[in-house]
């Protein structure tokens, strides 16, 4: 789709840019294939579970791991560390998917055009620092809360 619609428009004289996704940067959505990078992820950071057991102290939460098939998946996790790791890995994972975006744009944009996108600051899984090094150009959204009218 990225490429068809760029290779659409970016002829066109009006086009000066373009955006790739949307204040990118999941919630809490997984589906198996990406809980296994993930604990493909912390096997390559941890080389093992007595290693990690001991980094997030999970013997004091109860959580010891015996083998890496015990990590249990993001939903209704109540273990800071487990949320840290698995924010820091959906960052990295946006910010590679947002790269690969980029890089299809630019093999059909026109000198000039800028690549972009807008980022909601809310959003967990995002590293805006690194996202941002593959775009031209990045817009926010501050969603503000007003008050009720009288």
């Amino acid at each position: 789709m990225i490429r068809a619609i760029t290779a659409r428009y970016a002829a066109h004289p009006a086009v000066i840019g373009f955006q790739v996704d949307n204040e990118p940067g999941p919630r809490l959505p997984h589906n198996h294939g990406v809980f296994q990078r993930f604990v493909d992820d912390l096997r390559q950071r941890y080389g093992d579970v007595e290693t990690l057991n001991r980094a997030w102290g999970l013997g004091y939460w109860s959580h010891r791991l015996s083998a890496w098939a015990d990590l249990w998946t993001p939903e209704g996790n109540a273990q800071p560390q487990y949320d840290l790791a698995w924010q820091a890995f959906q960052a990295r994972q946006t910010t590679e998917f947002i790269a690969w975006q980029a890089g299809i744009v630019r093999g059909y944009a026109r000198p000039g055009q800028f690549v972009t996108t807008c980022l909601a600051y809310w959003s967990p899984g995002l590293e805006d620092d690194e996202l941002t090094d593959s775009l031209d150009v990045t817009a926010g959204n501050a969603y503000y809360d007003s008050p009720a009218s009288v």
